[in-house]
């Protein structure tokens, strides 16, 4: 055989070598699209499911990303806020689950309620005072972030949203206050608080006698099993209760100054829990006709402990939260 002939041959069967690679590749560009519009519809029927079964909602339609290149960027931080008698050590099953999909998450002790803490809750008498430490987590943040806010957090995460606009993207309230202007949350909060004090659930401390006003309340610990983790798991509720602490008091007495253009800015949404014994799901009724959110999700089997009694229904929604 001559070289030309060789050559030929060896072009004929590199060309034939090119088709198939070319195939190959067509081939596996057709899988990994298929493979994408699966992932997008995945994505879109979780949320589709989320808002369907879970909650009484109309249907959220989530579109695909990549053919919407001028939307904003999603943050991909959440600052987590406990509740009365908590801490930061409630969010620890979320945090690690919000972590472990790649979001960055922030807990930040409300003043008195760091295990570390030297401040007692009777020492704390303003709002501001309160909410420092959030406040402060919120101002230092590198990006947007998305606040969640759990029972009287509400108000601290109000004042938040009021004070930076700028570094919030969307706050979410579960089974939490969500104070309108001029709202004083221990007036809000007083039918619902009393009647924990009169089932023994609560007790009202006065540190400075019984003739002066409130200025901490404490959780009973034995009575929590029922009211605040009655779906939960025994050892959360074993864990939880040796770590309970007082809450302040007074610095609910001061009122919420809030504006369209800061605090209207940002999308609201509420998560009810369906068997609060706490915040029963009548009063939350009542906070969301007052000051109604964009969306309201229902956690049916939830206590006030969502984060322990319905850690992966809580996970999956604020996971798909900044899709919305």
């Amino acid at each position: 055989m001559s070289d030309v002939q060789g050559w030929g041959k060896v072009r004929e069967h590199r060309h034939v070598e090119h088709k198939v690679d070319q195939r190959e590749q067509e081939a596996l560009s057709g899988k990994k699209k298929i493979k994408k519009e699966m992932m997008i519809a995945s994505s879109i029927a979780t949320v589709l499911l989320l808002s369907v079964s879970l909650f009484a909602l109309p249907i959220i339609i989530v579109a695909d990303s990549d053919q919407d290149q001028t939307a904003p960027a999603r943050s991909k931080t959440y600052v987590l806020v406990h509740g009365p008698g908590s801490g930061s050590w409630n969010w620890y099953k979320i945090k690690y689950m919000l972590q472990q999909a790649g979001f960055t998450v922030y807990t930040p002790d409300l003043t008195s309620h760091g295990i570390m803490d030297n401040r007692t809750a009777d020492t704390v008498f303003t709002l501001v005072d309160y909410a420092q430490p959030l406040l402060n987590c919120v101002a230092s943040a590198p990006e947007k972030v998305i606040l969640v806010a759990h029972n009287t957090a509400g108000t601290p995460c109000t004042l938040a949203m009021e004070t930076y606009p700028e570094k919030i993207e969307k706050a979410v309230f579960l089974s939490a206050v969500m104070p309108i202007s001029g709202t004083v949350i221990n007036d809000y909060l007083k039918a619902p608080f009393q009647q924990l004090v009169d089932e023994n659930a609560m007790h009202q401390i006065f540190a400075q006698g019984t003739f002066y006003e409130t200025t901490s309340i404490q959780m009973n610990a034995t009575a929590m099993r029922e009211y605040y983790f009655g779906q939960s798991s025994l050892e959360d509720y074993i864990m939880a209760s040796s770590l309970l602490c007082a809450t302040p008091y007074r610095c609910f007495d001061d009122p919420v100054y809030l504006t369209p253009e800061r605090y209207g800015s940002i999308d609201r949404f509420y998560i009810k829990t369906g068997q609060d014994k706490i915040v029963p799901p009548v009063f939350q009724d009542i906070i969301i006709n007052k000051n109604p959110p964009k969306q309201v999700f229902v956690l049916k089997n939830s206590d006030h402990a969502s984060f322990f009694s319905e850690t992966d229904l809580l996970f999956t929604l604020l996971k798909n939260i900044p899709l919305l």
